[in-house]
């Protein structure tokens, strides 16, 4: 947990400097195709929780930015593991995904560096807090996918992995 929340922090002041831009916000998309099944972006990526990924990160998207604190987190833990993703974002604020190194085998990081590519993810952060993030920007459905590659390709784990939501 120390060390998400030094992720965060570092994080919240990068998405405050370079952040402020003023998005429109995605407009909710019908619900994720069954497991295993591609929707109408070509090779996209179905798992089971896509859903209440795609719920949080809206609601994450629509909460205020504290003047103090700076943009809301959304921490995607997976159960039974260490692994999360987070995101950082809010009301006019970009969607920005962080995965810190610090999660990720070498074999995960070759994965995630290799498979996240099309979706804007490269290094990032400090030398002591490195990370791989991408800025969606308001792009909730590439954000959702993202997390799909990260659960299944990345992570290596079945379709229905049980995930946990901490909003902060």
């Amino acid at each position: 947990m120390q060390r998400s929340i030094l992720v965060l922090g570092a994080m919240a002041l990068v998405c405050i400097a370079g952040c402020r831009e003023s998005v429109p916000q995605a407009e909710m998309t019908s619900p994720a195709p069954p497991v295993g099944s591609q929707d109408a972006r070509e090779g996209a990526i179905s798992y089971d929780r896509a859903d209440a990924v795609r719920r949080e990160l809206q609601a994450l998207m629509e909460r205020p930015v504290s003047a103090v604190a700076g943009a809301p987190f959304l921490i995607i833990n997976v159960n039974g593991t260490d692994k999360f993703v987070q995101f950082a974002g809010g009301a006019g604020e970009d969607l920005v995904l962080d995965l810190p190194r610090v999660v990720l085998s070498d074999d995960e990081f070759e994965r995630a560096e290799r498979l996240l590519a099309d979706h804007g993810v490269a290094m990032s952060g400090e030398a002591e807090v490195p990370a791989l993030a991408a800025n969606f920007g308001s792009d909730i459905d590439d954000a959702v996918e993202a997390v799909g590659v990260i659960l299944l390709q990345v992570f290596e784990l079945d379709a229905g992995v049980a995930l946990d939501f901490e909003a902060m």
